[in-house]
């Protein structure tokens, strides 16, 4: 099992196209074979900042 997490700071103005940019990008990675996880957390105090959790089936993933 692979794990990649990712911290990202998004600009305001940008908020409305990085979330539909990436919850596409998420659906999309949940389809692969390799993915068992793909989340989108964002920041409860700031909603600017996310983390994106991917979770591979092992290094070939």
């Amino acid at each position: 099992m692979l794990i990649l997490m990712v911290s990202i700071h998004v600009k305001r103005e940008s908020l409305d196209a990085f979330r539909q940019a990436t919850i596409e990008n998420a659906t999309n990675s949940r389809k692969e074979p390799g993915v068992a996880r793909f989340d989108v957390i964002e920041q409860t105090g700031d909603p600017t900042r996310f983390l994106l959790y991917e979770v591979y089936r092992d290094a070939a993933a």
